[in-house]
């Protein structure tokens, strides 16, 4: 299990994932309404260990080695908070070979 931290520019430091969506987008990257391409960041996304039995064997990654270890077949459990509560998530290849944030 890891707790994703992001790049902040404002802060010039990491701090915890706001939601999902922020993690697909810097992933993935995403196109708006109007059509404007944002590219995808992944070099500013780190999955910190967290600590306890399960993470045994577990290295820090970052968003790129999460994306490879992803697209292999490994499932990424992920921990953030959202509105004020803890809320679990994964990084997982789906059927089509496509990944997706769960």
């Amino acid at each position: 299990m890891y707790d994703v931290m992001v790049f902040d520019h404002r802060l010039t430091g990491h701090r915890p994932l706001d939601s999902k969506a922020e993690l697909t987008r810097l992933l993935f990257g995403y196109t708006t309404g109007n059509g404007q391409r944002f590219a995808a960041q992944p070099e500013q996304v780190r999955f910190v260990v967290r600590p306890g039995k399960d993470s045994q064997g577990q290295i820090d990654l970052t968003g790129e080695q999460a994306i490879v270890r992803a697209e292999g077949g490994e499932v990424i459990h992920f921990v953030y908070h959202a509105e004020g509560r803890r809320r679990e998530g994964s990084l997982v290849r789906i059927g089509n070979g496509q990944l997706r944030v769960r």
